[in-house]
């Protein structure tokens, strides 16, 4: 019984230190820095933990995303899933919308408004 509670608090320690630590290369990448690169000079992928930490979505998010084909381009090695941090970049960079009206709104669906009239009149 001991044993295994030893086990348990030694899982949540290091549980707390990766936690710390992508915390930590989080901020130092938001920042600009470099954070680490492969011995071959590349520039290293990030984890599913990490790619969650940058964008503020849950890891739970992400991985519901990638089953239904939505969200960041992520690489796929064995069972690893790592993300490129270029295509982290990108997919903030073609998410970003000036404004809210900036997003096209389908004319499929139900009650579309096809112009927006900001003086408060009808719309032509």
């Amino acid at each position: 019984m001991t044993q295994a509670k030893s086990r348990g608090a030694r899982r949540s320690k290091v549980a707390g230190k990766s936690e710390q630590a992508v915390r930590y290369r989080v901020k130092k990448q938001a920042a600009g820095e470099r954070v680490r690169t492969a011995p071959n000079g590349l520039e290293a992928l990030l984890s599913e933990y990490e790619y969650a930490a940058i964008t503020g979505e849950s890891v739970s998010t992400a991985r519901m995303n990638r089953l239904l084909g939505k969200g960041c381009p992520f690489v796929k090695l064995g069972a690893l899933v790592r993300y490129r941090p270029d295509d982290i970049r990108a997919y903030i960079e073609q998410n970003l919308r000036p404004t809210t009206t900036a997003a096209p709104v389908p004319a499929s669906m139900p009650g579309a408004i096809d112009s927006v009239n900001v003086s408060g009149g009808a719309a032509a």
